[in-house]
């Protein structure tokens, strides 16, 4: 009796189905310390997303610029049946954008990463030159008469996406004067964030060659839209780690250990709006999406690993078990199922190092 009962027992060990069904519960077991990991690297990436969030609403966010355009007032007479029968006429003020027949920028970003206890932020200061050149603004296609324009409230505007990270005053110059910007994009989509400046005394008549500076800080990346009819943008950095990202890649780039240089020669036909249009064709969003430029990525993201880590947990453990399992099953000993435990809390170990 003593010897069938010895001789269940060792069938019931060297059961490969038994084996197998322990190393699955194993498996699953494992999953608890992973799955604390996985709670503690949540944490984390909440902290870091509310940390960044705090730095660069103070320092500036990332900066999107979409500029410069003119925007010209001018009148409409619109006629309308009353109650009464009759016709009345009013007359309504509406707003031509008109966009630069060239457009150059030359960006110098100098990036710096701020911390605060073990969370990094990586934020930039910009110093932006642009210049280029507006055509006369034509109104013959729309039918508007030449007293119907309004010359006197025509504004040059520059949308930036955070202009509370504006550092100094900017000044255009329009032809040979020199005109102060004003803070919004002008009496039209007050919605929109940017600055503007007046060109009063019929400023806006005529062909202008314009140019200003701009000092703005930013965080994360920096974006412009090609606006020009031709368009050119260079930008050069300290920054080792660019990811270029919208509508276009540059047309050249050089990356070494002090940064990189890159440029974009763009040409209005790859765009999907005019050089002019009025008021009330809602053109914003396709100006939104022909934004491109660069993000200021961290070269080693530690959450990106662990999360990557965390993704092949079960393929990790489980190769692992099985190759120790394949070990018993072609050298004929045995390996001890606390032995298969400390092997899968290694693996956890692993991934926990990897995030430290």
């Amino acid at each position: 009796m003593n010897i069938e009962k010895v001789g269940i027992l060792d069938s019931i060990k060297n059961s490969h189905s038994l084996r197998i069904f322990l190393i699955f519960f194993l498996v699953l077991l494992l999953q608890i310390p992973i799955e604390m990991i996985r709670g503690v690297l949540s944490e984390r990436q909440n902290l870091s997303r509310n940390v960044t969030e705090d730095i660069t609403s103070k320092w500036g966010k990332d900066q999107s610029i979409a500029g410069p355009y003119l925007v010209v007032p001018y009148q409409v007479e619109i006629t309308e049946p009353a109650k009464d029968g009759k016709i009345l006429t009013r007359i309504e003020t509406r707003h031509a954008y008109f966009l630069p027949d060239t457009l150059q920028a030359l960006g110098n970003v100098d990036c710096e990463v701020r911390y605060r206890g073990i969370y990094k932020v990586p934020v930039y200061q910009l110093n932006l030159k642009v210049s280029g050149k507006f055509s006369e603004p034509d109104f013959t296609p729309w039918g508007v008469s030449e007293d119907k324009i309004l010359w006197d409230r025509a504004h040059l505007s520059v949308r930036i996406s955070d202009v509370h990270a504006i550092t100094d005053s900017a000044t255009l110059t329009w032809n040979t004067e020199s005109i102060g910007f004003l803070p919004g994009v002008g009496e039209t989509n007050r919605q929109t964030s940017g600055i503007h400046a007046l060109l009063a005394s019929g400023r806006a008549r005529g062909a202008h060659d314009f140019s200003f500076d701009l000092k703005l800080n930013g965080s994360q990346g920096l974006n412009f839209a090609p606006l020009g009819e031709e368009t050119t943008v260079m930008v050069e950095s300290n920054w080792t780690a660019p990811s270029f990202q919208g509508r276009w890649l540059p047309s050249e780039r050089v990356l070494n250990d002090d940064g990189f240089e890159a440029s974009w020669a763009i040409p209005f036909l790859g765009r999907n709006y005019p050089q002019t249009w009025r008021e009330g064709q809602g053109l914003d969003e396709a100006i939104a999406t022909s934004l491109f430029g660069v993000n200021f990525i961290t070269p080693i993201d530690h959450y990106r690993m662990i999360q990557r880590s965390l993704k092949y947990k079960m393929l990790l453990i489980a190769l692992t078990f099985a190759t120790l399992w394949l070990l018993e099953v072609l050298f004929k000993f045995r390996i001890h199922v606390i032995q298969y435990l400390l092997m899968g809390a290694g693996c956890a170990c692993f991934i926990f190092w990897n995030w430290h």
